[in-house]
Formats: C-alpha cells, structure tokens, sequence
C-alpha cells in the first residue's frame, strides 16, 4: 500500500504520518511500514540547502522537484512495496503541482503532466497511491500544530476509512 499525506507548511504532516504508522502497526504488528518525505536523497540539499548567491529558477527548482520524486520512487518507494512493505510519504507530487504549477505560475497542467509521466515511467507499471490531505487555520500559519488543534484531516479515498477512523 502507498499511502501519501499532503498538506501546507506546518498542517501536520509529518505528525499525521507518525500517527498513521503506529495505527497501521497496531493493527499489522508485523507487517513493514517505511516512512519517507520528500525532497529527500541527494537533490534535497540542492533544494533546501544551496549556498548563498546561488539562483535556481523556477523552472529548474520544478525540474529538481520531479527528480527528487523520481530518485524517491526508484530508490525507497517501489523496492519496498516490491518486498510488500507499505510506504507512507510525507509529500510528493501534488504539492509540486501546487507550489510550482501554481505558486510560481509554472502551469498547474503542465506540472501535472511532468510529475505523473516521470512517476509513471520510473514504475513501469501503475500507481495507485492513497492521498490524505492535512490542512490548518490561516491563524496557525507557519507553526506546527498537534492533532485536534486547529487541524483536520481529508482523506480522499474509502481505502482510508479504517485508518481515518482509529487516527482521530
């Protein structure tokens, strides 16, 4: 299972995954459940941490974003849901689309389509993942939040229901 959870700075995210696999691993204590966030590997040092004067525009920072998925797709997500793990992300492609398709006006579309091609190629077969959505108050902008506190969870798919239901 492929699970995502998607959400603004500081909704939640990685607290809603944290609680996501304990649930998950209450009710498969001994199934394998990998946590990973994205960017992550080599390219998220490029992203979040480049050296002073160096430009990235945007055109670039969304090329690196759909590498960063891809690299995170062949090296963490794919080899462990070939040995059956379940995989939680901690971000990915729809928060590319929303942050450079729409916050920097690159075309909502045209991220859409580079993300899902370089997901979809990498795999070589389909994907499916189950996408929740965190989200908070515009009066606790910028700070994390604990559950319950000005936050709520959208999940997006029935698949979602039982875990919905024991995460809150």
């Amino acid at each position: 299972m492929f699970l995502i959870v998607e959400g603004v700075d500081g909704a939640g995210k990685t607290l809603a995954s944290k609680i996501l696999k304990e649930r998950l691993q209450l009710h498969a204590p001994h199934s394998e459940i990998v946590n990973c966030r994205a960017p992550d590997g080599p390219i998220r040092d490029v992203l979040l941490n480049r050296p002073e004067g160096t430009i990235i525009d945007h055109q670039t920072e969304l090329l690196l974003f759909a590498t960063c998925h891809r690299w995170l797709l062949i090296n963490k997500v794919l080899p462990a849901l070939d040995r059956g793990a379940t995989v939680i992300l901690d971000r990915f492609t729809d928060s590319t689309i929303s942050y450079q398709g729409g916050g920097r006006e690159l075309g909502v579309d045209v991220v859409h389509n580079l993300c899902n091609n370089w997901c979809s190629i990498s795999s070589g077969r389909a994907s499916c993942p189950i996408t929740a959505s965190t989200s908070k108050r515009p009066r606790t902008s910028g700070k994390p939040v604990w559950p319950n506190e000005a936050t709520s969870t959208t999940w997006t798919s029935k698949a979602w229901s039982s875990v919905a239901a024991t995460s809150t």
